[in-house]
């Protein structure tokens, strides 16, 4: 039988790999033209083009654009043991050498996209022959013609000519349809889930909780009652049937499991729980506390709407595993806590830098998971200066905090600083940046701090 080819355009891969080896900064315009290491048709250009991604993330705030970027992708391919998957040195050599121009990488590109869905269509089709040489009735039939149709406009959908522009008509239906479930909450058809509540007056300031999609920062120095809000903020949520999951960075479960249970047997309606910081933090713990709490304890098992990670080393990737498992298990998650932002394990290289891609990909998984994530961060002491409350420019000499989140709230207490103050016992949460509304010096709202039940009340509770 005669061998027919399959598509390929293994001239336009060698051009994009040697011109993206000489100009590594061109490897953003590549990937925003929707190529990925799957597309090529050699799997040697497949695993230097993974490889390039790689190196490019990892230097990807470089101050210089150009990087020496082969004897580094010499190096990552060989410590990876790639080496003779890639055609060894000499071949690696070989595409570095060539000169070869960038007016052409877009074509190149598009030609390489063009000829996988080429290969993809065959592959479909093939399939597609197997199945209908088995015995099939007319409906079995018809759904594997529209499973073959479907799937190939799943292909073809991988446009290789999408447009970055587009023109205000493409989006119409999208926009109207919007509209439309605007108009179905307003009149009570729908219920609003886009928001997560603080369970504190600052609610009213952010259009009624933390947005879902986006990444919220709680910020504050030190000792501010950081972790204490992110517990509050979690077990209100969950207790009212919202998924959510926790990150604790700096604390073992058993302490962060009795944190949550402090919470929970001191929600906004008990004036006096029966738990208490005191009782439980202690070295030892009397029979009846004991009691109390593994009553808590059992209360949360049976819950399920909390899932806790005591991991000290924990990756973005990490997170993102664990949204993908829950989606995975139809349990998405409605609110992620990060406890906190900065133990976050990190790439090699400059902290600051790294800190700030970890940011910005928590913004992306938010955004790509439809997830609420609040993230809580500390910022720097300020011990010489007079009024210690956080500022945007205290937020943003820590990271990418301010350019990335959605919502900041930047926290205060004045009895931190000052033993006798009158506000004993109330913790300011200041609105520093609101992306959906009003911001300013004036947005500040304050709650009852109550640190020994891992709670906050309004201001007209009373313990």
């Amino acid at each position: 039988m005669l061998q027919i080819q399959e598509p390929q355009a293994l001239d336009n891969e060698l051009e994009i790999l040697s011109i993206l080896i000489s100009q590594v900064n061109l490897i953003d315009i590549v990937r925003s033209l929707g190529l990925k290491p799957d597309h090529f048709y050699h799997s040697y250009h497949a695993t230097i083009y993974e490889a390039l991604l790689h190196l490019r993330d990892t230097h990807a705030r470089s101050s210089e654009d150009n990087f020496k970027v082969f004897p580094l992708l010499l190096t990552d391919i060989a410590q990876s043991e790639k080496l003779e998957q890639v055609g060894g040195r000499d071949y690696l050599i070989d595409l570095g050498t060539k000169i070869i121009y960038s007016e052409n990488l877009e074509a190149c590109v598009n030609g390489v996209l063009f000829e996988w869905q080429k290969r993809e269509v065959i592959r479909i089709a093939q399939k597609l022959e197997q199945n209908m040489r088995s015995p099939i009735d007319k409906q079995g039939f018809l759904e594997n013609i529209k499973k073959f149709t479907d799937q190939v406009q799943e292909v073809l959908e991988n446009k290789s000519d999408e447009q970055i522009l587009r023109p205000m008509a493409d989006y119409v239906i999208d926009v109207t349809s919007k509209i439309d479930e605007q108009v179905d909450i307003y009149e009570g058809k729908k219920t609003l889930d886009l928001k997560i509540s603080t369970y504190t007056d600052i609610d009213k300031k952010i259009g009624g909780g933390l947005p879902k999609g986006q990444l919220s920062i709680v910020a504050g120095r030190a000792g501010m009652g950081k972790t204490t809000v992110g517990v509050h903020i979690a077990a209100s949520n969950a207790l009212a049937g919202l998924r959510v999951g926790y990150f604790s960075l700096e604390m073992d479960s058993y302490d962060m499991f009795k944190k949550f249970c402090l919470a929970s047997n001191g929600p906004q309606n008990i004036a006096h729980p029966t738990l208490s910081a005191k009782d439980i933090f202690q070295a030892g713990m009397s029979s009846e506390t004991a009691q109390i709490l593994a009553g808590e304890v059992f209360n949360w098992a049976a819950n399920e709407t909390l899932r806790l990670s005591e991991a000290t080393r924990i990756k973005v990737q990490d997170v993102h595993t664990a949204l993908l498992q829950a989606q995975m298990r139809n349990e998405p998650l409605d609110l992620v806590v990060i406890d906190y932002i900065a133990l976050l394990t990190l790439d090699q290289g400059d902290r600051r830098l790294q800190l700030s891609y970890a940011i910005q990909e928590l913004r992306k998984l938010a955004k790509e998971f439809n997830v609420a994530i609040l993230g809580l961060a500390q910022i720097r002491r300020l011990d010489n200066r007079g009024d210690k409350r956080p500022t945007i420019d205290d937020i943003k000499e820590t990271g990418a905090y301010e350019e990335e989140a959605s919502i900041l709230i930047g926290l205060y207490r004045d009895s931190y600083y000052n033993k006798e103050a009158e506000d004993d016992g109330i913790i300011e949460l200041s609105l520093l940046k609101n992306r959906f509304g009003v911001m300013g010096p004036n947005e500040v709202t304050s709650a009852l701090f109550d640190p020994d039940h891992c709670r906050l009340l309004r201001k007209a509770s009373s313990f």
